[in-house]
């Protein structure tokens, strides 16, 4: 019988496909998808972060939105409020995201040079208990933000990473999801990255309590939820349908593939039926594992 360990080394390896040849899934540490999700079931107010520059299009990409809307709505059928911050070129994605799935979701928007007063007025909050990142650009060490071919982002932006040191400072549980390197969380992998990558220098520095890495970003919070699910004994999952329609509500409000710098229905550089497949096996996984409970707790029955 499938047991809760196997079931979650399941999920994290449908996660670590590297479909997109990153290799980043080779840093991947394993039960750090397991202790976000633990972590999250105490959760009251979690801020979401999310939001990768495409400086060529001047938008956001179609990694990170999709992860953060579904995140979102599994914490709030667990009754947890979630807040979503991002950057001005992210606004309109993430805001048509949330009324997609008609979330209660709150979106704060920083301008650059906001943090000062934005970022204390948010980890005022007492209720809030968990910040995640979800594809969210970080600082190098050189203090730059860097694309994956190595080139830095000119464009002037608020710099969330300052946000995540202040909350764990403050005690508040960070998690980062990632998969390139260059997102915040990956600064518990840095060593490792740094010498490892082909564009080293685009390493984030930023350390956060939990690191989940995957072959996309999305796949890295659809497997936290699949996790969620599991623990709650309630799918919190969306279906392979559902991303079809999530995906093409983002393009239509601007989002371009990361890889590509299209606007089309894909996500870093691959096609939309890819990413169904991911979410189909980590439904699979979640099926198979709500059945042999169901039949644990009735052979334990008398």
């Amino acid at each position: 019988m499938m047991n809760f360990f196997s079931t979650i080394e399941k999920i994290e390896k449908i996660i670590w496909d590297d479909a997109g040849g990153r290799n980043i899934t080779s840093f991947a540490k394993k039960n750090e998808l397991l202790l976000a999700a633990q972590s999250l079931q105490t959760a009251k107010h979690v801020v979401i972060v999310s939001g990768f520059y495409i400086e060529k299009m001047k938008t956001g990409e179609t990694d990170g939105p999709l992860g953060t809307v579904i995140l979102a709505q599994a914490l709030e059928r667990l009754n947890a409020k979630v807040t979503v911050m991002t950057s001005p070129f992210n606004e309109n994605i993430l805001q048509k995201a949330i009324a997609a799935l008609n979330l209660n979701t709150e979106l704060i928007v920083v301008e650059p040079g906001e943090e000062v007063e934005c970022f204390p007025k948010i980890l005022h909050n007492q209720s809030l208990t968990h910040l995640v990142a979800i594809e969210q650009m970080g600082i190098a060490i050189d203090g730059n933000y860097y694309n994956m071919a190595g080139n830095p982002i000119n464009e002037p932006m608020a710099r969330f990473d300052s946000l995540f040191v202040l909350a764990r400072e403050k005690g508040i549980t960070t998690i980062g999801i990632g998969d390139g390197g260059n997102e915040i969380g990956m600064g518990n992998l840095y060593p490792f990255l740094f010498q490892s990558l082909k564009n080293g220098w685009i390493a984030n520095i930023t350390h956060v309590n939990y690191i989940i890495t995957a072959g996309v970003s999305n796949w890295g919070a659809y497997g936290l939820v699949a996790c969620m699910s599991c623990l709650n004994r309630q799918v919190l999952l969306h279906e392979p349908i559902d991303e079809k329609h999530l995906l093409r509500v983002i393009v239509q409000a601007g989002a371009v593939d990361g890889k590509t710098s299209r606007r089309e229905l894909s996500v870093d550089g691959l096609p939309l039926e890819k990413h169904k497949e991911i979410i189909s096996n980590l439904q699979a996984v979640i099926r198979t594992f709500d059945q042999e409970q169901m039949i644990a707790g009735k052979s334990n029955v008398g």
